[in-house]
């Protein structure tokens, strides 16, 4: 599993350094890009020479793609002795009719890496079909992926999300969506087996900076089989931090055998069983907050998609 790391404007390297050792840890890899709203290309060279610069105890792989600048480039370029681990060519839908020249055209600019230290990331983005055409879309992306084949990366990733902006489910009942992600990327192994999987979590592509704290309806994700299962609550504008109802939420989904994977399969499991089984006192609350719910859905959806993409590439 190599996770992707958005850097976000005014961000600066060092402090991006130390948050990646602290939460992933020295020397893992990871790929790097920057958000959309970083549009500033003066100070994404800075960053990412600053980044490259010595050794940080990090083990970044860039991301480039059509839109970088020349310069960044040719910092790239300058900087492969720093990078052990190579970058990553991302291309999206925009790019699926000229991919092959665009492909050759960031080769040409990234000079003499071997092909054998770049991954390519097919990132669909934000997916909005109907069930219905998801086998056409697949054969889509297949033949971007025969035509692609030529260059032999090291690895090639198909990645998107199909998880809504905004949800509108049942309040106090579990609720469905289908990860339409998940099910293209099924019927794309079957004629590319090493094709890897990847997502954008239990959440929307479009904005990372979106902060989780102002959405006041406490609502608990739960990845499972090829769906997302939403525990919603409701929003009391009397008490709109009072996020005690997680208590019952979890009651209602720890309920399921059928879909809850039970407290020793990850972290999140575990903090959902005990939320569950405890109650608010005087003294101690257990139920967090809404950040603390997004890393519950997170730390789940992370153990339970590594096993879950493992095991269907085996079959």
């Amino acid at each position: 599993m190599c996770p992707v790391f958005m850097v976000l404007p005014n961000n600066e390297a060092e402090n991006f350094i130390q948050e990646v050792i602290h939460e992933w840890g020295e020397n893992r890899a990871f790929y790097m890009d920057f958000h959309s709203s970083f549009s500033d290309f003066i100070e994404q060279n800075t960053f990412i020479s600053s980044l490259l610069s010595g050794d940080q105890k990090i083990a970044p792989i860039p991301i480039v793609s059509p839109n970088k600048n020349e310069e960044y480039f040719e910092i790239i370029k300058d900087s492969f002795s720093m990078l052990d681990h190579g970058i990553a060519i991302r291309l999206t839908i925009q790019d699926f009719d000229d991919a092959v020249s665009v492909i050759t055209d960031i080769l040409d600019q990234t000079g003499n890496l071997s092909n054998q230290s770049i991954d390519l990331i097919i990132d669909l983005g934000q997916i909005l079909l109907p069930t219905d055409v998801i086998k056409s879309f697949a054969s889509v992306v297949n033949d971007l992926l025969s035509k692609v084949s030529v260059f032999k990366f090291r690895r090639t990733i198909v990645c998107g999300s199909s998880f809504p902006e905004s949800l509108s489910v049942r309040q106090g009942k579990i609720s469905s969506i289908l990860r339409i992600e998940w099910a293209v990327w099924k019927e794309v192994i079957k004629k590319f087996p090493d094709t890897e999987f990847g997502d954008y979590g239990a959440d929307d592509p479009k904005d990372p900076t979106i902060d989780h704290v102002v959405t006041m309806v406490p609502t608990i994700r739960y990845t499972h089989d090829e769906s997302w299962y939403i525990v919603r609550g409701t929003y009391d504008r009397r008490a709109p931090y009072d996020y005690a109802q997680f208590h019952k939420l979890s009651k209602i989904l720890i309920a399921q055998d059928a879909i809850y994977c039970g407290k020793d399969f990850s972290n999140g499991d575990l903090r959902i069983f005990e939320c569950a089984n405890k109650t608010c006192s005087v003294t101690k609350c257990n139920h967090g907050n809404l950040s603390t719910w997004v890393q519950i859905a997170v730390n789940h959806h992370l153990t339970y998609v590594a096993l879950q993409a493992s095991s269907s590439a085996s079959s």
